[in-house]
């Protein structure tokens, strides 16, 4: 038998519908933020840290804290390496309230900002390691949540969630000590506390750890993608370090284009190729060389060991040298 009811009829009926409620939404489209948190906070921590810095002539103590995310049921720690680096003894806390303070660190990676803990001792915890996801497929303008402990000192050591989208991919960060490559960016609000959380899609997985903000902006964070993070900790684990192509020598952008060299390593093949502190370097293996990124994506192409001839202005002439890519100390 054929319906009778007109088009009209029809469309107030659906109307209706979603008016009630009634109407069936895609599963993802029902996720609750709060179910995500539910999931997710017994693989968070909070990373205590004890050490001494230099006042004067005197050592002070100094207390730092930082977040963390559980990868392993036997108690495999991510979290960054600047909240680690200057600490003598570790805790670890958990979000039900359990502390664990025989924690060790297996592994760090001062260039990418990562850092390995292990907690040693479970004492009869059984452990919720997160579920990770794929940093690759993440894509711009998704919905993530941003997890860790931020301004412990002064809130406290209950886990903290802010929620944004992934801004952007692929971001460069440079500093004077390191340029950090393929950064997620995150508008979820990140602060001192946060570093070495995870940073979590709408279905529970992790696909970075939060790392740094630009302190003079807003909304403009920073994590580690997962699947570079996962990389590096295998590397940790199995080699004890992270083999990283080098030419030997700290370069700087350069104001009419090519990449200046601020300081060549003593010893490195670099400096016996003859670069010179001042040389503007202008292509690397007949690729041209505008900027920082363009260099560091010219030398993390190569392999440690391999020949590189390198084209560099100097006192308004071009010089050709050649050299070997050294492994990063």
């Amino acid at each position: 038998m054929r319906c009778k009811l007109t088009r009209t009829c029809c469309m107030l009926c659906l109307t209706s519908l979603i008016v009630l409620g009634l109407f069936v939404l895609p599963a993802a489209a029902r996720y609750s933020i709060a179910d995500i948190v539910d999931v997710v906070s017994p693989s968070v921590v909070s990373v205590h840290t004890t050490g001494e810095r230099l006042v004067g002539r005197h050592l002070m103590p100094q207390e730092g804290v930082g977040s963390g995310v559980i990868v392993t049921a036997e108690g495999l720690i991510m979290t960054n390496y600047h909240v680690i680096a200057d600490a003598v003894q570790l805790t670890v806390g958990m979000s039900d309230g359990t502390v664990f303070d025989d924690v060790d660190v297996v592994g760090t990676d001062p260039f990418s900002d990562l850092a390995i803990l292990q907690i040693l001792s479970l004492d009869g915890h059984t452990l919720r390691p997160a579920e990770l996801g794929d940093s690759d497929a993440a894509r711009v303008g998704e919905t993530v949540l941003a997890f860790g402990n931020p301004f412990a000192f002064q809130l406290g050591s209950q886990l903290t969630v802010t929620k944004g989208i992934i801004s952007a991919k692929n971001r460069i960060i440079e500093t004077d000590a390191a340029v950090f490559q393929d950064f997620l960016q995150t508008d979820a609000a990140i602060n001192p506390g946060n570093s070495g959380g995870p940073l979590v899609t709408i279905d529970g997985r992790v696909v970075g750890i939060n790392t740094a903000i630009i302190p003079f902006a807003q909304g403009i964070g920073f994590a580690i993608p997962i699947n570079t993070a996962t990389e590096i900790m295998a590397q940790l684990l199995q080699e004890g370090a992270v083999v990283r192509p080098w030419l030997g020598a700290i370069v700087e952008a350069h104001p009419d284009g090519g990449v200046q060299v601020r300081r060549v390593e003593a010893g490195s093949d670099a400096e016996r190729a003859g670069l010179r502190v001042g040389d503007v370097v202008r292509e690397v293996n007949r690729t041209p060389v505008e900027t920082t990124r363009d260099m560091f994506t010219a030398i993390q192409a190569l392999e440690v060991g391999e020949t590189v001839f390198i084209v560099v202005i100097r006192q308004g002439a071009r010089h050709y040298l050649v050299t070997q890519i050294e492994q990063r100390p």
